[in-house]
């Protein structure tokens, strides 16, 4: 008789013990997944060697010409790409990232995951990525938000070109 109580004893303390690690995973299952983030804006500038400094947002109006970036006045020896991502504020999820691929003439440039943090109080966050060698072919940006239920996607085109 002693016996049966002390299996009986065993066992329901491991009843309790399973239930106990499978609790909070079935409470974490039935949490709504985290609102989506989006792309707000894809920016990006030359870096001008010679001062250090950066161009106007080249997918901007004011943005300055493409052509003979490297080698013409200012040269620019490479182009930092900002992606802006809105979302609420209070969200987060640690497998959510923005992708960034660029390409030139069939060439890639990069090909980068960044992970995405918490945005601030209005919603946004920032991910920059350096981009070198462009300055005769077009450069392909493509940048996607990863890790979340829907994907949210922008691809712009920098006309990059040399002559005279």
């Amino acid at each position: 008789m002693l016996r049966t109580t002390a299996r009986w004893a065993v066992a329901v303390i491991w009843l309790i013990a399973i239930a106990g690690l499978w609790l909070p995973l079935a409470a974490a299952a039935q949490r709504p997944a985290p609102p989506p983030f989006r792309i707000a804006a894809l920016k990006a500038m030359l870096f001008y060697g010679q001062t250090g400094t950066f161009s106007a947002d080249l997918f901007g109006p004011s943005a300055p010409a493409l052509q003979n970036v490297g080698t013409g006045e200012g040269q620019a020896i490479a182009t930092l790409v900002v992606v802006e991502i809105s979302g609420r504020p209070d969200s987060y999820a640690p497998a959510r990232k923005v992708a960034l691929a660029a390409t030139a003439g069939g060439r890639v440039l990069l090909s980068r995951s960044v992970g995405i943090g918490r945005p601030d109080e209005n919603g946004k966050f920032h991910v920059g990525f350096w981009l070198y060698d462009t300055a005769c072919v077009p450069v392909v940006i493509k940048a996607r938000i990863t890790g979340q239920v829907e994907d949210a996607v922008v691809q712009k085109t920098l006309n990059f070109r040399c002559g005279d």
